[in-house]
């Protein structure tokens, strides 16, 4: 692709410039935030919107909005390290309630100021190349999640695996284990549209982690 040569050219891979180039390029979030997997994932945290009386929603890495027209919470913010993903959001549901749009600096945005009842991640992990980039990613969805964090992706170690440049998985519950205690996994859900039965464009390896703060659990043991 030749836009990838103009936005990297000699230089390593920097997940950033690679979604920036995509989105200014005319690309989209691809096939994971359309047709069958986008209404799946929507159905599911609407679901758990309703479940656990979540009144607003910060996504962190919102890509270019698509599948957020399905989402039924009230107050929604996306974040994404793309500048044009966030312009393309803000046009798309300008004027639209309960719907804001920021751009997202690993290591400098503060994610104190965009805390919510529960943080989201949506096919957003595999894709962060960079280990302080993914670590980081991770840090800041957990200091936004004020109750719940929810996590769409692939958890498996497999770098080994021939893959494209912007994919690299990683067993992202080990690293939650040992960096946030203070969460436990309530929910793990197989994906129902697995990519060795649906192919790449129609399935998928990612799989839903719901976690619960556990001052949150308390409470509820509490009623």
């Amino acid at each position: 692709m030749n836009w990838l040569r103009r936005f990297f050219g000699n230089r390593g891979f920097v997940s950033g410039d690679y979604w920036q180039g995509r989105y200014t390029s005319g690309g989209n979030s691809g096939a994971g935030s359309y047709d069958q997997l986008a209404s799946y994932k929507a159905a599911f945290i609407n679901e758990r919107t309703e479940r656990y009386n979540l009144r607003s929603i910060t996504e962190l890495g919102c890509g270019d909005g698509n599948q957020l027209g399905m989402f039924t919470v009230g107050k929604y913010t996306g974040l994404d390290v793309a500048r044009a993903a966030v312009e393309r959001c803000k046009m798309l549901y300008r004027g639209v309630q309960g719907r804001r749009f920021a751009l997202y600096k690993p290591g400098k945005t503060d994610p104190l100021k965009f805390m919510a009842d529960a943080s989201l991640s949506l096919d957003v992990l595999y894709h962060l190349i960079e280990e302080d980039v993914y670590e980081q990613h991770l840090t800041d969805l957990f200091a936004i999640g004020k109750r719940y964090v929810i996590i769409y992706a692939w958890n498996k170690d497999a770098a080994d695996l021939k893959l494209p440049v912007h994919v690299l998985p990683r067993k992202f519950t080990d690293y939650i284990s040992e960096h946030f205690a203070e969460w436990e996994l309530i929910e793990h859900e197989k994906n129902p549209f697995p990519a060795s039965s649906f192919g790449q464009e129609k399935g998928s390896n990612a799989e839903f982690f719901v976690y619960r703060h556990q001052v949150e659990s308390a409470k509820l043991s509490q009623k």
